[in-house]
């Protein structure tokens, strides 16, 4: 008589087997279960820049000052003819509304006055190849008083042609720079900073 094999033994038995088959490698060695990760995937903390210093504040104060001082410069040795053209004094009533005062004023008046006697406009713009900042002083409560600077324009690029477009033709060489080495003052609230002070250097090539 043919014993019979209970069911659910026999059922268990391939269970186990399966499950064996499936928990090893070919070798024979268990593999791995997978862990389950959890929690949320992290992210790094958000950091604000560093604040600048009241020095470095002040520093780029000056910048900004100055590349809209030269801004108003190029802007009327382009525009001669418009602004000097009924008006002997238009030099020095243009600067008056610059940030400049005492020397600086009186020299870029008169530096802009002797343009003007040329008959001769700008072709281009003037380029800050360099600005330095430095002696910043402050006062006892933080707040800018006086610094100096040093910035070298290169002028290049920069032509010259008579009131009629013509290409003009200067008795002598122009400069190819100039370096600016500034004073300047904070006269709080307005005008800010202000030049007061410009010693020129012609034609000292820009440092890069």
């Amino acid at each position: 008589m043919t014993p019979r094999m209970h069911l659910p033994f026999a059922l268990a038995g391939i269970a186990a087997v399966v499950l064996a088959a499936c928990t090893s490698d070919d070798d024979g060695d268990p593999i791995a279960e997978p862990t389950e990760t959890t929690g949320e995937p992290t992210t790094p903390p958000l950091t604000s820049p560093p604040t600048p210093s009241p020095e470095e504040r002040a520093a780029e104060d000056i910048k900004s000052v100055f590349n809209e001082l030269i801004a108003a410069w190029d802007d009327a040795r382009m525009n001669t003819s418009d602004y000097a053209s009924e008006n002997p004094t238009w030099a020095t009533e243009l600067v008056l509304d610059w940030p400049a005062d005492m020397g600086a004023q009186d020299d870029l008046a008169s530096w802009l006055g002797a343009w003007g006697r040329s008959d001769i406009e700008q072709v281009g713009e003037t380029v800050i190849a360099t600005h330095e900042i430095s002696d910043v002083e402050l006062s006892d409560d933080g707040e800018p008083v006086s610094a100096t600077s040093r910035a070298c324009l290169d002028m290049t690029e920069l032509k010259a042609v008579d009131y009629d477009g013509n290409p003009y033709e200067p008795p002598s060489e122009p400069a190819q720079y100039q370096s600016w080495d500034m004073t300047w003052n904070y006269l709080p609230p307005e005008p800010g900073w202000t030049l007061l002070e410009i010693d020129l250097t012609l034609n000292e090539p820009c440092s890069p």
